[in-house]
């Protein structure tokens, strides 16, 4: 995850300050929701599934983990409102 790049620019759908994403294309996406929210990210550039592991910002714990199909643009929004982080992986 040390080798992201600020990457707003693949979002959709993003309201102002909505989202913020960095990634490095292909292989690990950062995304950060300050209050909630949902965006579309694209993730045309991997063609397999991914998983999504969710923190909550303000608690410090884990949330749920979810695969997502690469290949397109998604749609991903927080487990509830509030200060959430996914890191998007490739593979499991």
């Amino acid at each position: 995850m040390w080798t992201v790049q600020p990457a707003n620019e693949m979002l959709a759908d993003r309201e102002t300050n909505e989202a913020y994403l960095a990634a490095k294309v292909g292989h690990a996406y950062a995304l950060y929701f300050p209050d909630g929210g949902e965006v579309r990210v694209d993730l045309s550039a991997v063609k397999e599934l991914l998983t999504a592991h969710w923190i909550n910002i303000a608690s410090g714990e884990w949330g749920p983990t979810q695969e997502l199909a690469g290949g397109g643009r998604i749609s991903v929004a927080p487990p509830d409102k509030g200060n959430w982080a996914v890191a998007i992986l490739k593979g499991k």
